[in-house]
């Protein structure tokens, strides 16, 4: 597996969104603009190499490889 390292932020977008939390909640949460957390799990999906953010929920174990920084 190639190594991957996603901000912490990006980690926590996606955390939550693995988990069905919706867009805005997670804006709500963290205190983020919705455009934000699009903007984090779409980077996050890019380097990950999932072409879709509904393709997250079937690399659930990708999320277990991340290695941050």
């Amino acid at each position: 597996f190639k190594k991957v390292v996603l901000s912490p932020r990006e980690v926590c977008v996606l955390n939550l969104s693995i988990k069905g939390t919706s867009v805005k909640n997670i804006a709500k949460r963290l205190g983020l603009q919705i455009k934000t957390v699009y903007a984090h799990r779409s980077n996050a999906c890019n380097k990950l190499g999932v072409d879709k953010a509904c393709n997250l929920f079937h690399c659930r174990l990708l999320i277990k490889m991340i290695y941050l920084e």
